[in-house]
């Protein structure tokens, strides 16, 4: 059982970035034109387009996809070592595993919260 909800959290967690990169992706592509005609507005003021230019930059330049990206690449090494290890039973594996998928999360989240700290105060200038 516990083979089995290693391969369980590693699929769950996989599936969840890949969404993550589908579903931000179809945002994009729907919110950019709209971002880009805002800011272009003559009528706004310019502390308003200004705003628009960090809060695009947040979330249509950033590297919030390459982060993602990277981080479901290394969710498929940590499900490829979790099925060696089922193939191998070297217990190490599993550890191994589940300290990269932590770490990952951990530092993912990391930058995230650095990226918003940023944003924030860009915002409230």
């Amino acid at each position: 059982l516990l083979k089995i909800r290693s391969n369980i959290y590693c699929i769950l967690i996989i599936c969840l970035q890949f969404f993550d990169i589908w579903g931000g992706t179809i945002i994009s592509a729907y919110i950019y034109d709209e971002f880009t005609e805002e800011i272009q507005d003559v009528n706004k003021d310019a502390k308003e387009k200004d705003k628009l230019k960090i809060i695009t930059e947040y979330y249509l330049r950033k590297a919030i996809f390459l982060r993602t990206s990277i981080n479901l690449i290394i969710f498929f090494f940590s499900f490829i070592l979790v099925v060696y290890y089922r193939i191998t039973n070297n217990i190490n594996l599993k550890y191994y595993a589940y300290i990269i998928l932590i770490a990952t999360i951990l530092f993912s989240n990391f930058i995230l919260h650095f990226w918003r700290k940023k944003r924030e105060r860009s915002l409230h200038k």
